[in-house]
């Protein structure tokens, strides 16, 4: 367990940092870490991070070339 030292620093998740390239979401000056032999004084699981939004968009276009012989050609672009 951690030793809350100072209040919590909450920052945004979606600015990278420039250390190691993702965002962070707590800041390590509200943590310190406690002597050896004796436990800290945050609990188990207090804090949670931010959630994760996930959004996926294709556009797709069906063209019929010839529909009597049933040929079709599809034109699709979408992130994966």
């Amino acid at each position: 367990m951690p030793l809350q030292t100072a209040p919590l620093v909450r920052s945004s998740p979606r600015v990278r940092d420039s250390t190691n390239g993702f965002g962070t979401w707590f800041g390590a000056i509200s943590f310190a870490a406690e002597s050896i032999g004796t436990f800290g004084n945050v609990h188990r699981n207090p804090y949670h991070g931010p959630g994760i939004n996930n959004t996926n968009v294709v556009v797709a276009k069906n063209l019929m070339l010839m529909p009597e012989r049933g040929v079709s050609m599809k034109f699709s672009h979408g992130e994966r």
